[in-house]
């Protein structure tokens, strides 16, 4: 359970689950291998943590990320489950001296881009720090730091193509002494069971906050002294790599059949 008057590294993303995470799995495996060298330090990213990135909250109060569900809710549940297509390896940003290698994503990457610029809004308005402007969607694989040899990609992996039904929030927490990340929650595009068209429409961002300070005063919670955390490490790549401490949930997003 995290203390919720801590500051917790928070980003939002897209989990990668299903048979389409076994498909990654082994494709990092090869990038791994490609992108290893005597002058480099290559880090596989956990397969529990394979998602597409949408935003860098920050160093939010966990209690604050109530306003970051808020806000998410507010948008998604006006629109549908997508499909994506991966399909290609890229190098960020190349192959001579790269720091991050990704799976591509060949189709939907309009969806995500709509699905993104659709939440800048309402959670910057929160205050949460996210940026707007050029994006590209990818899924991070494999995190490099050094030195070397230009990389040769391996052979591109078939093409795998699942739903988007869910956007995931992910967060820093500290166990046995390591930082890893763990899923706090999911959240339904188009809604849980419920009809979008039937929800009155808030563009009043006073009557959003008036919401979230009504669901908050409904809580009750035992306050501690607060403590911040200063790592500023990304969060989307530096993880404790033991996949057993923290089994992925993302399988809310699974392949087409």
């Amino acid at each position: 359970m995290l203390d919720e008057h801590l500051q917790r590294r928070a980003f939002v993303a897209i989990a990668v689950g299903g048979r389409v995470s076994e498909v990654l799995s082994r494709t990092q495996r090869a990038l791994f291998s490609a992108a290893r060298s005597e002058e480099r330090t290559v880090q596989s990213i956990p397969r529990r943590l394979f998602t597409i990135p949408l935003f860098d909250l920050g160093y939010p109060y966990i209690e604050a990320l109530e306003a970051a569900q808020l806000a998410i809710d507010r948008v998604i549940s006006k629109m549908a489950p997508f499909s994506l297509e991966i399909d290609g390896l890229e190098a960020w940003p190349d192959l001579s001296a790269p720091t991050l290698l990704s799976a591509k994503i060949k189709e939907g990457a309009d969806q995500i881009s709509q699905l993104r610029a659709a939440l800048c809004r309402p959670l910057s308005d929160f205050g949460f720090p996210v940026r707007d402007g050029h994006f590209v969607p990818t899924i991070p694989l494999v995190r490099v730091q050094g030195t070397g040899p230009e990389i040769t990609l391996p052979t591109t992996p078939p093409t795998s193509t699942f739903e988007v039904k869910t956007i995931g929030l992910f967060v820093e927490q500290e166990r046995f002494d390591k930082f890893s990340i763990r899923n706090l929650w999911y959240r339904p595009i188009g809604g849980s069971g419920s009809n979008p068209e039937r929800q009155s429409p808030v563009s009043d961002i006073d009557v959003l906050r008036k919401q979230l300070e009504e669901k908050l005063s409904q809580r009750t919670t035992n306050f501690r002294s607060r403590r911040v955390r200063t790592r500023v490490d990304d969060l989307t790549t530096d993880v404790d790599a033991d996949d057993g401490d923290d089994p992925v949930t993302a399988n809310e997003n699974r392949e087409s059949p």
